[in-house]
């Protein structure tokens, strides 16, 4: 992009300098993100750089439990807001309207929560821009929440899809039209510097006890406002499409919080979040758990090699008397051979060589991953999904498992990863779900989750109401709550008066009380820009009935029924689901695929009969998907050589190695250049997870002999207790909890005399809490062992000195 003054932004070709043709220049997002939820508004801004008039076509994916409320098109000497209606009427208002000659555009919801937003009839120079405002969901832990809006769309597989390369160097899909309808899809591009430019202005209003607003995928600027949500903006002028935004935010949350406030037709709306940990304590249960690992070519590099370090340190977590499971897909399936066996240490080693065999190839047939998977767990259980989640019909994919009657706890892995179709499987079938960015490790995300399988925290979760006029929950509260995942109840009434919920579960329960504001002293959030389409405040009982109900209608997107065996039976369960969504999207006036947006501008001089030639817009493709997964190489030298250099990173896959921690305990490569703390931390992270990978079946990890087998776990356990002071994170609890109990049960008396004593201080050491220096973790870093275990028992001993 470039910038010459008095000009605004051009964007130019990197290798030419030429300016390019671009049917939209910007897409920018502002709005209100809460604990809860957000209400955006997303600003797309079109020219027409054609001689005639011009179509453009964008395509675009919702954000999590999204839904479209209303656009507003604003240009020279008009501003028009959009209508909600029926689909085919809105579809033939938008075609009357081009074909009378006036600017009409229109928003239609596919499958897989894709968009196409189409604005007609741009004249020639003419500039144009559309806000759309969207209601959306977030993230929800007990220690914060993360927000998520995709800036690019990620291509996705399926088996009968098309895909290719132009010479213009541009990746293409078509879907087969008798399963996903007209639906139009963009070109990809893998220089996403040749297109719009993309931004945000934010506000997040995550509470008075918030520690910490950051970005895992962009650079941002955090404004804190007293007594106002904090204003998180991009800190560069301008970025590219080539990624989704991630906002994290964290907080201390040990309490239910509560939101309450009117809507704008006087109906009262609440919401309650309720950490798992309102709910006791969470017992010891045997696990059963599948690994099911995406292997397809668009998880080739960094991403599958440490998804594979993930899966071995989950595998090292469990207890003799779990069972465990390993499956990967990709266009077809690979059965880990013992299926689903107690987690000995025969099976851990067998596990181990299976694990790190794996290649990534072929595309992404996740349904059949997941059916592979179940039938591993006849008597039920979990199933732990590691994958990008760049797949096509996803709502047969959710209904099929829902069916196996297995909870499919989900990390979604990558720059553009399907989050909202990821969230859904979770919820559907009773799991968990997380997603991990390029610049956030997969291994610590998959721990992270795969230490909340278990037991949950509550079960036979219900909840009644007390003191409000004809208060009712939607949608419907969730049978059991899972561990650090918050209970979120969304409700509706209609008296004045505050009132109580009585939460209850099997073997406890609690009152929340719901204190509603009086009505005319409801403040809306402040806002930098706008916070809705029609560029007016709204209140907060407004935004909580907006965001429960794009909640209800992503639920909506898979119906909680078999698929029906008769193609009559199908078109009847088709009806019944349109009429669902009509009377949803009334109720809370949100588009669905069978409601759209649609809106038409007529200009005092429109001439009917032309026929506007159509652009697609192109995205860009997500910075850590490799083009040749999808559309293979690409004729071009010049822009594969590029892409070559740009993306090394996420090529190279390190071959596996021998684990031999007596020898080469956390070593690494030597360098001429100083070592940075992030490369350090980083570094020791890698060797903690392969460390902990290796922990044998009674918690030890392995060796020649029991003494360097308790050199090497007595050394493991000093880092990781330092490792998690650090970090203030509980990743790897369960692997601390083995290796001390591996400790307590060896006869010491083994060892020589001064490795007696040594084992006996660093033991007493740890006992009361002390930790290592962090230089002694740089110390162990650059440490080589040598046959014998000298150095390692020395650096025991200058450790907890």
């Amino acid at each position: 992009m470039s910038k010459k003054q008095g000009q605004g932004f051009a964007v130019v070709a990197a290798a030419s300098g030429k300016k390019v043709r671009l049917a939209m220049q910007e897409l920018w997002l502002t709005g209100t993100v809460l604990p809860l939820g957000a209400r955006l508004v997303v600003r797309h801004t079109f020219q027409s750089q054609e001689k005639k008039p011009l179509e453009a076509v964008y395509a675009f994916a919702l954000p999590r439990d999204a839904a479209m409320r209303r656009f507003r098109i604003v240009g020279e000497g008009f501003n028009v807001e959009s209508a909600l209606k029926p689909l085919e009427e809105a579809r033939h208002a938008y075609e009357d309207g081009l074909e009378e000659g006036h600017l009409a555009a229109l928003a239609q919801q596919y499958a897989d929560g894709l968009v196409n937003l189409n604005l007609g009839n741009i004249r020639p120079n003419e500039t144009v821009t559309v806000y759309i405002e969207i209601a959306a969901g977030v993230a929800c832990t007990d220690n914060g929440f993360r927000f998520r809006f995709p800036f690019t769309l990620a291509p996705g597989y399926h088996a009968q899809a098309a895909y290719g390369a132009t010479e213009e160097g541009e990746g293409e899909i078509t879907l087969p039209e008798e399963i996903f309808g007209d639906v139009i899809l963009p070109r990809w591009r893998q220089d996403a510097r040749e297109l719009h430019r993309v931004g945000f202005d934010l506000n997040v209003a995550a509470g008075n006890d918030t520690v910490e607003i950051a970005s895992p995928s962009h650079p941002v600027s955090v404004q804190v406002r007293s007594g106002a949500p904090a204003r998180v903006t991009l800190a560069t002028e301008a970025d590219v499409p080539d990624r989704d935004l991630v906002l994290e935010a964290k907080y201390a949350l040990t309490e239910p919080a509560v939101f309450a406030g009117w809507d704008t037709a006087g109906k009262g709306r609440f919401a309650a979040i309720v950490p798992s940990t309102c709910f006791g304590p969470v017992p010891d249960t045997p696990k059963r758990v599948v690994f099911l690992i995406d292997h397809s070519g668009s998880m080739s590099g960094k991403p599958f090699e440490q998804a594979k370090r993930a899966t071995l340190a989950c595998i090292a977590a469990l207890q003799p008397e779990d069972r465990f499971g390993i499956v990967f897909f990709e266009s077809g399936t690979t059965v880990f051979p013992a299926g689903c066996n107690a987690a000995d240490q025969e099976q851990r080693n067998a596990a181990r060589a299976f694990v790190n065999s794996m290649e990534t190839a072929g595309g992404t047939e996740l349904s059949a991953g997941i059916h592979e998977a179940a039938t591993l767990l006849p008597e039920g259980g979990d199933i732990l999904l590691l994958t990008d989640g760049q797949v096509y019909e996803t709502e047969t994919i959710i209904t099929r498992a829902r069916k196996a009657g297995v909870r499919v706890h989900c990390l979604g892995i990558g720059s553009a990863s399907q989050d909202r179709f990821l969230a859904l499987l979770a919820r559907k079938t009773g799991g968990a779900s997380h997603f991990a960015t390029p610049r956030e490790r997969v291994d610590e995300a998959a721990l992270r989750l795969f230490n909340a399988i278990g037991a949950p925290a509550a079960e036979e979760v219900s909840c009644e109401i007390a003191g409000m006029k004809q208060a009712v929950f939607a949608p419907d509260l969730p049978k059991l709550v899972r561990v650090n995942e918050p209970l979120l109840i969304f409700g509706s009434c209609t008296g004045p008066d505050n009132g109580n919920l009585q939460l209850s579960w099997k073997g406890g329960s609690r009152t929340i009380h719901i204190p509603f504001p009086v009505m005319q002293e409801q403040q809306a959030p402040p806002a930098p820009d706008v916070s809705s389409a029609s560029g007016t405040h709204v209140p907060l009982g407004e935004t909580l009935k907006l965001v429960q109900g794009a909640r209800i209608t992503t639920d909506l997107e898979t119906l909680d029924t078999d698929a029906p065996e008769t193609r009559r039976a199908t078109e009847r369960q088709r009806k019944r689901q349109e009429k669902r969504w009509i009377a949803v999207a009334e109720e809370y006036e949100l588009a669905n695929p069978a409601m759209s947006l649609v809106a038409v501008v007529k200009r005092a001089d429109d001439q009917p009969g032309a026929v506007p030639v159509t652009r697609i817009v192109p995205v860009g493709l997500p910075q850590d998907t490799a083009f040749e997964s999808y559309f293979g190489r690409l004729g071009n030298r010049a822009i594969l050589t590029q892409y070559a250099l740009d993306t090394t990173e996420f090529c190279a896959c390190a071959p596996s190695r021998e684990f031999r921690l007596d020898r080469r305990m956390f070593s690494m490569q030597e360098s001429s250049k100083r070592i940075s703390k992030d490369t350090v931390e980083d570094n020791l992270l890698d060797h903690l997870f392969e460390l902990t990978g290796n922990l044998e079946a009674d918690g030890g990890l392995p060796g020649p002999d029991l003494e360097t087998r308790i050199a090497n776990t007595l050394a493991g356990l000093i880092v990781l207790r330092r490792y998690a002071h650090n970090t203030g994170e509980q990743d790897f609890d369960v692997h601390v909890q083995r290796m001390s109990a591996f400790l307590d049960a060896q006869d010491m008396t083994t060892l020589s005399p001064k490795n007696q004593e040594r084992v006996q201080r660093a033991l007493a050491f740890l006992d009361a809490g002390n930790l290592i220096a962090d230089a002694c973790i740089e110390t162990l870093l650059k440490l080589r062992n040598r046959p014998g275990n000298n150095a390692l028992w020395k650096w025991i001993e200058d450790a907890v000195k």
